[in-house]
């Protein structure tokens, strides 16, 4: 299992370094939820085992190597806030009513654009925000394609994620500097550009 985190955290790092990214924003709140969880005796043996805290600490041991930062986010209400929301008053003042949606299982109903979104990704996109302290990011310009990937996660597998998966691959309408893409590997959800 160490050698198979090791790999993971090295692919992670080497595309985040090849794609310019100094920083790496985790949620902390994925890391903490093992705790006291119950989603059956099955489930529970196989969520628990793996260790989720020893793959971050990998990451930032790697990304220091190559002069990334790594910081852990709290994910307190970002899956159940919009994405055009001011996440930073709805942490603040913890009202719900200024979260501009609701979430239902994996599905978010955005009340700002009256669209539907995968609860995930909504999820990840306002941990970057948190993380970065930007209440907007530069890829809104682009509603359509901001839409069309908050409702679309790439789904990959493992052997995918190291095999087919390349800077390139990932680049989104031709443009050199990329644009980051919530993404899901293996039921974990992250933004990768």
């Amino acid at each position: 299992m160490d050698n198979n985190l090791h790999k993971i955290a090295r692919k992670l790092v080497d595309l985040l370094h090849k794609t310019g990214h100094k920083i790496i924003y985790i949620g902390k709140n994925a890391i903490e939820s093992k705790n006291g969880i119950d989603l059956g005796r099955k489930t529970n043996q196989e969520f628990v085992s793996i260790p989720f805290r020893r793959l971050v600490e990998l990451i930032r041991y790697k990304a220091q190597e190559l002069g990334i930062e790594v910081v852990e986010v709290d994910e307190s209400y970002t899956s159940k806030t919009s994405p055009f929301a001011d996440i930073f008053e709805v942490r603040k003042t913890k009202n719900k009513n200024l979260c501009g949606g609701v979430r239902t299982g994996n599905t978010f109903k955005d009340k700002f654009v009256d669209k539907v979104f995968h609860a995930d990704l909504v999820g990840a996109l306002n941990i970057l925000r948190t993380g970065a302290m930007l209440l907007k990011l530069n890829f809104y310009e682009n509603l359509k394609l901001l839409f069309t990937k908050l409702c679309n996660p790439i789904k990959l597998k493992l052997i995918d994620f190291f095999y087919k998966v390349s800077p390139e691959s990932l680049r989104i309408g031709g443009s050199k500097q990329g644009v980051l893409v919530p993404c899901r590997v293996d039921g974990k959800t992250g933004l990768v550009e």
